[in-house]
């Protein structure tokens, strides 16, 4: 099931937002205005005169989920955001693959492939849904003038293997 994160936007004056077991509510002139499960709140936004509790700060900033305050005009005053988490060991391998030639080199490989293919597959569907495609109008062939035989990146001295292979892109464009 996919539960989408809704952005709750308050904008009454003088309302007051706070937590009600584990529902938001809005409460303007202590009355009850709205009610909404906390679950399916991604974010609140409030404008203006608009007063929060600080159990639903807390809560708000337990679950990850954004406080945002404007003033009545709609300009940014502040942003109340939960602990954010990374991956030091990730980052720090990442870093590292992006100074060694040979990663680099075969992400720049695995990256031109990928869009060979979806522009083959795009230039193929356009020939199947195009006008006349059932008349199987012969196309002329393109000859290659790049491949895994022939290397005319390779002709360009002084290249550095990425580079050569980023080159490959444009080659391929048609």
């Amino acid at each position: 099931m996919l539960t989408l994160q809704n952005t709750l936007y308050v904008m009454t004056p003088q309302a007051y937002v706070h937590i009600d077991n584990a529902t938001l509510r809005v409460d303007v002139e202590h009355e009850k205005r709205l009610q909404v499960p906390l679950h399916h709140v991604g974010s609140l936004v409030c404008f203006g005169n608009v007063m929060v509790s600080p159990a639903l700060m807390h809560r708000l900033a337990d679950e990850g989920k954004s406080l945002v305050l404007l003033d009545d005009s709609g300009r940014f005053k502040a942003r109340l955001e939960g602990a954010v988490s990374g991956n030091i060991l990730l980052r720090q391998a990442q870093h590292h693959a992006a100074g060694d030639a040979a990663i680099t080199f075969e992400l720049a490989r695995e990256c031109v492939a990928g869009k060979i293919k979806n522009s083959r597959s795009v230039v193929q569907r356009g020939s199947r849904v195009a006008p006349g495609a059932g008349t199987r109008a012969r196309r002329p062939r393109r000859r290659s003038r790049t491949g895994p035989g022939s290397s005319r990146a390779g002709q360009q001295p002084g290249l550095h293997a990425a580079e050569k292979q980023r080159r490959h892109r444009g080659e391929f464009a048609w």
